[in-house]
């Protein structure tokens, strides 16, 4: 609305008949407010524990890139400097073993703006530094971008050829676990001689296009010939799932979708739909969980762990961001359980996990988006026990 000047004027008088002391104050009770409420929303959302209410339109995650609307990251401006200067980023995945390495760009005016690369080659210098990564990592690589195979075969999944990585800030946990986590399934070699088995959804990228799934405690690659049998999937689905396992490249190991529906075969049977426990109340047992502080999470949460009957885990976080007080009885509790001497526990790839502390725990189940990082369990201190020394 366009207002006078004499109206400004009268606005001007009135704020200047004001002591300058009371008018400053006043002024800096309304910044630090304002300071204090965007504090506390950055929190909640990095670290995956936004309000039912707020979560409708921002996606709690801590791994994966926030609903920012139509804000994308702009993949020229990333291809012309990884040209020149090189780009900096964190590593989110780093496997030697299974020669799995991505990379994650921020958008540094966003940070729920990002974008993952998969990383690949075959500079021997190069390989030097893949081997001594960790995730977190703050790199600088140079490169260009490639997508694997040719013509319609070719991943959606954008890749890196890398041809120079430097390691500017390694990440350094808080806490870590007297032993580094190792993976125990062998990949391709157990899925070899199989055309079907249980995963469990890792993420859902390019709205199904690209499928990556954990299989015990590893991962694989899907190519997705139709997405129309993946794009409903969420992070977290426990599914049933026909492949064929693809011969290049051999490492990392991807699987290809059997899209075959002949004699009422189904390519993905969600066995555990995440989504289908939204607004339940439900009871959960396992052990207790701690995701550490880290450039993605700003500070601890605690979860509780659920163990499949295939082999593959997931995890709820324990929150109640409705009732502040009430969440920091939740962390007191599961912090002195943590820190007592009797409690052990073990690497758990991107968290720790108890191997003495079992609990159960009861709330009701939040999961509002597709790559949601981990459902919630909203409740009180008072709904969680210990049921084993």
């Amino acid at each position: 609305m366009h207002r006078s000047r004499s109206e400004g004027g009268r606005g001007a008088l009135l704020l200047s008949s004001l002591p300058s002391k009371l008018i400053t104050g006043a002024i800096s009770i309304v910044l630090l407010a304002h300071r204090l409420v965007f504090a506390i929303l950055l929190f909640q959302i990095v670290a995956g524990i936004l309000p039912a209410a707020l979560a409708q339109n921002i996606e709690p995650t801590n791994q994966t890139a926030m609903d920012s609307g139509s804000a994308t990251i702009d993949l020229e401006m990333i291809r012309q400097r990884l040209h020149g200067e090189g780009v900096k980023g964190e590593i989110h995945a780093a496997d030697p073993a299974n020669r799995q390495f991505v990379f994650t760009y921020r958008d540094p005016k966003n940070f729920f703006v990002n974008e993952q690369f998969v990383m690949a080659s075959k500079d021997p210098a190069v390989q030097e530094t893949f081997s001594k990564m960790h995730r977190h990592d703050l790199v600088l690589i140079k490169g260009e971008f490639f997508h694997e195979g040719d013509g319609a075969e070719a991943s959606p999944q954008m890749h890196i050829k890398v041809k120079s990585i430097e390691i500017l800030k390694p990440f350094e946990p808080a806490q870590a676990a007297p032993e580094k986590f190792q993976k125990t399934t062998k990949l391709p070699n157990d899925l070899l001689d199989k055309t079907e088995a249980d995963f469990l959804v890792h993420a859902v990228p390019k709205g199904g296009d690209v499928l990556v799934l954990e299989y015990r405690d590893n991962f694989v690659f899907v190519a997705v010939p139709d997405k129309r049998f993946t794009e409903k999937l969420y992070r977290n689905d426990r599914i049933h799932l026909r492949f064929h396992v693809e011969k290049h490249p051999k490492s990392p190991t991807h699987l290809e979708l059997d899209t075959d529906t002949s004699k009422d075969k189904k390519p993905i049977e969600v066995l555990d739909s995440v989504v289908a426990m939204h607004g339940q109340k439900k009871t959960q047992e396992g052990a207790l969980v701690l995701f550490p502080q880290s450039p993605q999470i700003v500070r601890d949460v605690w979860a509780i762990e659920q163990k499949g009957p295939d082999g593959n885990s997931r995890t709820f976080t324990l929150v109640n961001f409705d009732k502040p007080d009430e969440q920091k009885k939740i962390d007191a509790k599961l912090r002195q359980w943590w820190d007592a001497k009797d409690n052990k526990f073990v690497d758990g790839r991107n968290k720790l996990l108890s191997v003495s502390v079992k609990i159960r725990a009861t709330g009701i189940m939040n999961v509002v988006n597709p790559n949601q990082a981990n459902a919630q369990m909203k409740l009180n201190a008072a709904d969680i026990v210990r049921i084993s020394n």
